[in-house]
């Protein structure tokens, strides 16, 4: 034996030595699951966070693949094909990248090296993960060996989903983390998100249990975000696919993940049916409207249907043949009465002996395509509202105009949304970018022209091209149950999504949870009206923004003293038991879940932290007006104290101490001189040497 192997293999001894401590599991017992609580509904590993343990497996894929937290992220397996054998391994702290190093980080790894790893288990969104621990021991990962072949297990559909692909526990849990193979599938539909950046698909058997594939590794990523990877369409059959088997708290059921293009062994190919289009976007009841779309097949393309119904639950469609134009098809749809809701979808069959069909959107499988008649022009009810299961706006990828008023702005939750009036349902939509919104305050009367999407099942309009004041609306919150956002639903709580709604519970609203993501935590807790079950309520966010997290940076009551509000903004660090009378902001949803976004702190309605009984138990009130304003502002305010040591301070958006006035009430009105102040937005702050800080909020001054 050379040098180098002598000492590769010592130092393998001994850190598998050093390693020893912690006693070796199999993935197996790690996984397994009893029938019985799978039948109820829990799949969760049995092993504790904190309990350190070694295991062993063979690495399904190559390092570097997964495009999750920079790749750090790998599956193993006992590859032996036996139940509950693969698990997923997700490493959050650096490691070594050089192979053969004994203590090697995961992004050394490649296919069929043999590892033993030491570290805990963890259950993040539905999925056991295996976490190696960060310094103790200081070789986590140790490589055994490589060159091993990984197989596949072979499992049908019907083990794993149903039709509505809804994940079966019982049957399709132990698969949870393998590498498995599906065959004889057919795609039912090809669903692009990311605005058209990426792209997952569904698949169904013979009896049409139906899974995701999706495009967790890079080799399944389009163009747009690094990838090679061209979709299939409906029709298309896949004689059989592999992939590592994932189930998350997503409402997808298990999903599969193909690792290399070599994974599917795709079957005959349906004709293709691509962008399609309608002359009209917001028809009056004159209109005939053209549907266009480009159809193309190898064999050739021998019949291409329009199918249309008028009237959300009818099934009355009539087929109208589509003209050819090369691979131009279009055929038209009558004119329709006002306000009807008019849903459409292509059918195409090929030339070819096998007579493949596709179906564009595929009914019934899938929500078809509509359109609203308005002879007055759109309102935002009609972009919101879907009478179908997905509740994707019929106007997605549309430039569209409508009119609300502004109930939250760059100058509260740091983001516009607007409502439209006298609409208790489907009335709120966020306004995500574009030109003109720097401006806008809450409370005015606005029209909006900007495209609608779909952003991970949140309606939004984006790409704002004009925005025209109109003066000014009021908005009254919607009084609705906390506990009726504990879950996402179509009928539930879809109607309530970007508008203002209040909870109010008769004997007051509570912190029932502070983290609800815990052991991970994204700036959420729970509230609702009962302590005793910290899953119930409606989750809150505040206090985190990111390109895909959008709370207010203006809000005291945050769920750790991490996050960080705008200068001024005092930090509450909430705690499970705290009061208060009532709860207002936006409804949002994002991550599968619904969530509220208090605007700033008059959002709060007398807070109370649990076993205070003196400074800082209730919050006070206060309204500055005009806003904006050039030379005066005024200020109602009232406080909860009973001393005459209040101060008014206004900061600048850096920070900077521009005024301090001494209150001497504790109710009253005070008016500031901001004649000097230059233009732009500016922070004020009540508090009191006993109380701290009791209000913020923010005006504009303009010159």
């Amino acid at each position: 034996m050379n040098k180098k192997l002598l000492s590769l293999a010592c130092f393998l001894v001994m850190a598998i030595a050093a390693n020893a401590q912690y006693p070796l599991k199999t993935i197996t017992e790690v996984q397994t699951v009893s029938q019985q609580d799978l039948a109820a509904g829990n799949d969760a590993s049995s092993f504790a966070i904190t309990d350190t343990i070694r295991i062993r497996g063979v690495v399904i894929m190559d390092a570097g693949l997964s495009t999750i937290v920079g790749g750090k992220q790998i599956w193993i397996q006992t590859n032996d094909g036996s139940a509950f054998s693969g698990i997923d391994v997700y490493q959050p702290f650096p490691g070594s990248t050089t192979p053969g190093d004994g203590g090697t980080g995961i992004l050394s790894l490649v296919e069929g090296d043999s590892v033993e790893i030491t570290g805990h288990v963890e259950e993040f969104q539905g999925e056991t993960e295996f976490v190696p621990n960060n310094t103790n021991p200081a070789t986590p990962i140790i490589l055994l060996g490589g060159g091993i072949t990984v197989k596949a297990k072979l499992v049908t559909a019907a083990e794993l989903n149903d039709i509505n692909r809804n994940n079966i526990l019982t049957t399709g849990e132990q698969y949870e983390g393998q590498y498995v193979e599906l065959r004889n599938l057919t795609v039912s539909s090809v669903d692009y998100f990311s605005n058209g950046a990426r792209v997952s698909f569904n698949v169904i058997d013979a009896s049409g249990n139906k899974m995701n594939i999706s495009d967790r590794f890079s080799s399944f990523r389009l163009p747009a975000t690094g990838g090679t990877f061209v979709p299939p369409v409906v029709g298309d059959f896949i004689n059989s696919i592999k992939g590592v088997l994932l189930h998350s708290k997503n409402n997808r059921g298990y999903e599969l993940h193909p690792i290399k293009p070599a994974d599917v062994v795709w079957g005959a190919s349906a004709p293709s049916i691509s962008g399609i289009t309608r002359n009209f976007v917001v028809p009056n009841n004159t209109n005939s409207v053209m549907i266009s779309a480009n159809i193309t097949d190898q064999e050739g393309v021998d019949t291409a249907v329009l199918y249309y119904a008028v009237g959300a639950t009818s099934n009355s469609y009539i087929a109208v043949p589509m003209s050819a134009n090369g691979n131009l098809y279009t055929a038209n749809i009558a004119a329709q009465a006002d306000g009807s809701l008019v849903k459409y979808y292509i059918m195409a069959k090929d030339a070819s002996p096998a007579n493949l069909t596709s179906r564009i959107p595929n009914v019934p499988a899938e929500d078809p395509k509509f359109y609203v008649v308005r002879n007055n022009g759109l309102t935002i009810y009609d972009v919101q509202y879907s009478p179908f299961k997905s509740g994707n706006s019929g106007f997605v990828d549309q430039a569209v105009t409508v009119t609300g008023v502004v109930t939250s702005s760059v100058s509260d939750l740091g983001y516009v949304h607007i409502q439209q009036e006298n609409q208790g349902t489907y009335a709120g939509i966020f306004v995500a970018n574009g030109t003109g919104l720097s401006t806008l305050l809450t409370g005015e009367k606005v029209t909006i022209t900007g495209t609608v999407k779909e952003y991970f099942g949140l309606t939004r309009l984006e790409s704002v091209t004009s925005v025209t004041k109109n003066g000014s609306g009021v908005i009254t919150p919607v009084v609705v149950e906390a506990d009726s956002f504990r879950f996402q639903s179509p009928t539930g709580s879809e109607p309530y999504e970007g508008m203002v709604v209040k909870f109010m519970p008769t004997n007051g609203l509570y912190i029932i949870n502070q983290n609800a993501d815990d052991p991970s935590n994204f700036a959420e807790y729970r509230v609702g009206k009962d302590t005793t079950d910290a899953g119930a309520g409606c989750r809150v966010i505040a206090g985190r923004q990111t390109s895909t997290s959008f709370s207010s940076l203006n809000v005291s009551y945050v769920n750790d003293s991490s996050w960080t509000p705008n200068a001024g903004i005092d930090i509450i660090v909430v705690k499970k038991g705290d009061r208060m009378n009532s709860l207002t902001g936006i409804m949002t949803y994002s991550f599968s879940n619904l969530k509220l976004l208090p605007r700033n702190n008059n959002d709060f309605d007398t807070y109370t932290a649990l076993g205070i009984t003196s400074s800082f138990v209730n919050k006070g009130k206060a309204v500055v007006y005009p806003n904006p304003a050039t030379t005066n502002l005024n200020l109602d305010y009232i406080m909860p104290v009973n001393s005459a040591d209040l101060m008014l301070t206004v900061y600048d958006i850096f920070g900077r101490v521009v005024n301090t006035t001494t209150l001497t009430e504790t109710t009253g009105t005070v008016k500031i001189d901001i004649s000097s102040l230059s233009q732009g937005t500016y922070i004020y702050s009540i508090s009191s040497a006993s109380a701290g800080v009791l209000n913020n909020g923010r005006f504009v001054v303009t010159k």
